[in-house]
């Protein structure tokens, strides 16, 4: 394989990583959002009714607070379940662990580049070691994140961020 073929790959799987990283950060980050919300809310309702029930201990409830207290009751139960259900603080640790590995190997293929071309590594080395394990590599992660999907606002996101930094050249 010729040369710029062989920097040519090795360039696009850093950039293909670069990519997935930033785009797991983005999912991340949201899911990070999610937690916060989620659990944050569920406090408060309950603080609420803690409240409540303390200002009117006592003393005969109207119906209006029963069920207002009722009504509260019933939605922290369906946000206590949708993070029951959906897990976000796994999912966020999930989505940086991902990130992270899909940094190793953009910085890993920054590192091969810089060596070859400084003349550290060959040719015959890059294209027959090198970058099938960077590659393999690379397919594991991308195994890890079936998982754990990304949405398209993430991709679009991260490929303006890459855009940005590569000065449109993607």
């Amino acid at each position: 394989m010729e040369t710029n073929n062989l920097l040519t790959v090795i360039e696009k799987l850093k950039d293909n990583s670069h990519l997935g990283k930033h785009k797991h950060f983005f999912a991340a980050d949201r899911k990070k959002w999610f937690d916060l919300f989620f659990g944050l809310s569920i406090m408060i309702i309950n603080l609420c009714i803690a409240v409540i029930h303390l200002f009117f201990l006592g003393r005969e409830m109207d119906y209006f607070v029963v069920y207002f207290i009722s009504g509260i009751s019933i939605f922290a139960v369906f946000l206590a379940g949708m993070e029951l259900r959906y897990n976000f603080a796994k999912a966020f640790e999930a989505h940086r662990r991902i990130g992270n590995k899909y940094l190793v190997i953009a910085r890993e293929s920054e590192k091969y580049i810089a060596d070859f071309k400084d003349g550290q590594i060959s040719k015959n080395e890059l294209s027959t070691s090198i970058i099938p394990e960077l590659n393999k590599k690379y397919n594991e992660i991308n195994v890890d994140a079936e998982s754990f999907p990304t949405r398209k606002k993430d991709y679009r996101r991260a490929l303006k961020i890459q855009k940005e930094k590569l000065g449109n050249n993607i």
